[in-house]
């Protein structure tokens, strides 16, 4: 989402709340609404992993393939809008 921040020009805040991250992309891009829902699933898991003294959450398989998923889509979306303005891809 950082990435997608600096694309667009905007300078982000030192924070990892991706729902915050993508408000900020939509603000310029309104196409980062796709993701905004995933961001906003996905953000609370960070810090359940950054804070080990935070309560331990626990996960099913399918729970943690949607979440996989998710992050996919988020890095999906950056990466295309990245890409479709960089003359050269990362496979060059």
């Amino acid at each position: 989402m950082k990435g997608g921040l600096l694309w667009l020009g905007v300078d982000y805040p030192f924070v990892h709340d991706l729902s915050l991250l993508v408000k900020l992309c939509q603000e310029k891009d309104s196409d980062f609404g796709q993701i905004e829902d995933d961001c906003i699933k996905l953000s609370p898991l960070y810090e359940e992993q950054r804070y080990p003294f935070l309560e331990e959450a626990v996960y099913s398989i399918e729970e943690l393939e949607e979440f996989i998923k998710m992050a996919e889509s988020i890095y999906g979306l950056v990466e295309i809008k990245m890409g479709a303005s960089c003359p050269q891809s990362r496979d060059n």
